[in-house]
């Protein structure tokens, strides 16, 4: 007999998000006067009466229905800022040769269909943004430290951006750690050179000393970024423990609390057991938490036995080589 399929709350939550962004790139489209292609705006309580009637297949259908639309349109939208970017980026180096690799590299359209499938909307407006700074008038404009760093005017503009946006979020990391500042501890010394603010600058630095601060910041902000997802996941986990598993998940509550996010992140695809959409399975919610529990422990005991084996391995290969 096929499982009965349930139309959970998680199912429901993914499903809005993806309403939220079809009907986002439907309003963009007919505000910039551009075809949807047939697409068109839909009514969550639509899609609700559907589904709950449906079956698994008829909800991920929908699902990557919308998901191919959004995707499809954001590359058309991308690709038509690409082509602009390059040109423009053509024009210059050809009107100022010597000036040429201080300016952005182009784009080709295999790099920005990886970019924009593997982001988010807010990388994607993020991507945009810097990208129409360039095409603004005097964004190629080249300007000086006043130590022999170059770069262009738009790309000073983003890395101020990008800097404020990552101290702003390094001092809430900071005041949420509650870290003292006079701690003279290897662990508060740790936390408080990571979280420092970043005074670096262009102005007064070399071309070597630039180009490892802007490297430094664009490092950063990615994982600023994977930082606030990884955070995110934990939080939705132990929400769904609570809301489904009730009080038969306080083991797997308390075990998952104390763990690292980047580690639940990393690891939660390994297993469906490990996944937050298990804690809906149809099985006793007992069991579910046991299930979860237990594999959990499992990963992080395979992770020690790996380090464990590969230590060992380093010891003898410097002991007796090869």
């Amino acid at each position: 007999m096929a499982k009965k399929f349930i139309y959970t709350e998680q199912l429901d939550n993914k499903m809005k998000a993806l309403i939220k962004s079809n009907n986002r790139r439907i309003s963009d489209n007919i505000k910039q006067g551009v075809s949807s292609g047939g697409g068109s705006k839909m009514s969550l309580v639509t899609v609700r009466k559907q589904l709950k009637l449906g079956n698994k297949s008829d909800y991920n259908k929908m699902a990557k229905g919308i998901k191919t639309f959004v995707n499809s349109e954001n590359n058309k939208e991308i690709d038509k800022l690409r082509k602009q970017y390059n040109t423009k980026i053509t024009k210059t180096n050809k009107l100022d040769p010597l000036n040429a690799e201080f300016q952005p590299s182009k784009m080709s359209k295999k790099d920005m269909k990886k970019q924009v499938d593997s982001s988010t909307r807010k990388d994607i407006n993020v991507m945009k943004r810097e990208m129409g700074n360039y095409l603004k008038t005097g964004g190629e404009k080249i300007v000086d430290s006043g130590r022999g760093a170059k770069t262009t005017k738009s790309t000073l503009h983003n890395f101020k951006v990008r800097k404020n946006a990552l101290n702003k979020a390094k001092k809430i990391k900071y005041d949420l750690a509650n870290i003292d500042a006079t701690n003279k501890g290897i662990v508060g010394t740790t936390k408080s050179n990571v979280l420092r603010q970043i005074n670096s600058k262009f102005e007064g630095n070399s071309q070597q000393g630039w180009d490892m601060l802007v490297a430094r910041i664009n490092n950063q902000s990615r994982e600023n970024f994977q930082f606030i997802k990884a955070e995110k996941y934990k939080v939705d986990y132990l929400k769904a423990i609570q809301r489904n598993l009730g009080h038969n998940g306080h083991a797997l509550y308390d075990y998952i609390q104390k763990q690292d996010p980047q580690f639940l992140l990393d690891h939660y695809y390994d297993d469906q057991v490990v996944q937050i959409q298990f804690t809906s399975d149809d099985l006793p919610s007992a069991d579910i938490a046991e299930a979860s529990l237990e594999r959990w422990k499992k990963i992080k005991s395979d992770i020690a036995e790996k380090e464990l084996e590969a230590e060992i391995d380093k010891e003898m290969k410097a002991q007796y080589g090869e």
